[in-house]
């Protein structure tokens, strides 16, 4: 596929998603859309100045799940990106549909990622769900099928 028709079939989901959505939802949608855009990219720093002051990071699972946890502030945020960063490398990670109503934004998503430690591969759809609130995120909460993850960090 050429850069063009990529580009265009991004404009078109796009499109597609924010038709019927409010002047506000719109928005929302691109802060979290251009945080993704930065998160790609290896911005972090350009990430983290998108969330506000008091922003909650939810990532529930269990403690073998490096990064799993509830994280308050920027710098709690960071700190959960370099776990993250030491524990997997993402082959794949695809935020697909963006669905807005009010001061939430809903991404549905797909990733594949290896753990460091034992090379095992977890692929599996996740969905977050972030709070916008006078253009910063607030909140964050991913939900997705941990067992996956657990059993990519099981080294048995």
């Amino acid at each position: 596929m050429t850069k063009t028709k990529g580009l265009l079939l991004i404009g078109l989901l796009v499109l597609s998603v924010t038709v019927g959505c409010t002047t506000l939802e719109k928005k929302n949608i691109e802060i979290v859309q251009h945080g993704y855009e930065l998160f790609g990219q290896g911005d972090i720093p350009g990430f983290l100045a998108q969330l506000s002051e008091d922003i909650v990071w939810i990532i529930p699972g269990p403690d073998v799940m490096v990064g799993a946890g509830t994280y308050h502030g920027p710098e709690d945020v960071l700190l959960f990106f370099e776990k993250l960063g030491g524990a997997v490398e993402f082959q794949l990670f695809e935020p697909r549909d963006y669905i807005a109503q009010g001061d939430k934004v809903v991404v549905l998503g797909h990733s594949r990622e290896m753990v460091k430690s034992t090379g095992r591969i977890a692929e599996f759809d996740w969905a977050g769900v972030y709070v916008i609130r006078d253009g910063k995120i607030v909140e964050y909460h991913v939900y997705e099928p941990t067992h996956f993850l657990v059993e990519a960090y099981d080294s048995d």
